[in-house]
């Protein structure tokens, strides 16, 4: 039978090899199917495209859940709540993300940026939409944050950086269809929705959850035989 989810559930810490814990959930009528696919089960945040999005870390996943069960009182929605793990290749570190040392990292928590670096990828986001530039003063640790909250649709941007195509998880403030206030989420990008490797009900376990296919590798352009170029001979 299906629970109206209340569990706050453990505290996500990465593990010291290779994987973290994050959370979403299933809103259905009243009657659970047998299966569901993960990806129908990501929180839609507005203006977000693609990926898998889902609430991050003790207080997102505790906030998120808090607001899910006041709109399930309010409306008499229904939900079960869905846990799925991202494999990492190596170990998350906790110092903050710089241009220098962001090629090392697979999470880009965008609350933990040097000023520099925040400014740098907002200044980069705002040019590009023809938003208003920061000031000097303006460009803080936190600017990029407050754009990201601002401007929703800016995530997008961020996910296509093309020097971040590595980084498998992207941690920021965002407003789920269900929360009346931003609470940290973080969204797996399409292309590595492949490293996602477990997912499952915390409430009803019997609810089969299948995972995302990793994207197929894009096929080389074919090319035409052309005619060989002709080429001087030295003389």
């Amino acid at each position: 039978m299906t629970k109206q989810g209340t569990a706050q559930g453990p505290a996500v810490h990465p593990s010291p090899g290779s994987e973290i814990e994050l959370s979403t959930l299933f809103w259905h009528p009243g009657q659970l199917p047998e299966t569901v696919a993960l990806l129908d089960c990501a929180l839609k945040l507005p203006l977000a495209e693609g990926g898998m999005h889902g609430l991050y870390g003790r207080t997102g996943r505790h906030e998120g859940f808090m607001a899910a069960r006041e709109r399930a009182v309010d409306t008499g929605s229904i939900y079960t709540v869905i846990d799925y793990r991202l494999q990492l290749s190596h170990k998350v570190e906790q110092k903050k993300r710089s241009a220098e040392n962001m090629s090392e990292h697979e999470v880009l928590p965008v609350h933990a940026l040097t000023a520099d670096y925040a400014a740098e990828l907002d200044t980069r986001i705002r040019s590009a939409h023809k938003w208003r530039t920061r000031s000097a003063d303006e460009r803080t640790a936190s600017c990029l944050l407050e754009t990201l909250a601002e401007h929703p649709s800016a995530v997008n941007d961020l996910l296509h950086m093309p020097e971040l195509e590595h980084v498998r998880l992207f941690v920021y403030l965002a407003k789920p269809s269900f929360c009346q206030r931003p609470v940290p989420v973080a969204t797996v990008p399409e292309r590595h929705l492949g490293h996602i490797f477990r997912a499952e009900s915390r409430l009803d376990p019997e609810l089969v959850v299948t995972l995302p296919r990793a994207p197929k590798a894009r096929s080389a352009p074919a090319h035409h035989h052309a005619a060989p170029a002709h080429t001087p001979k030295p003389r």
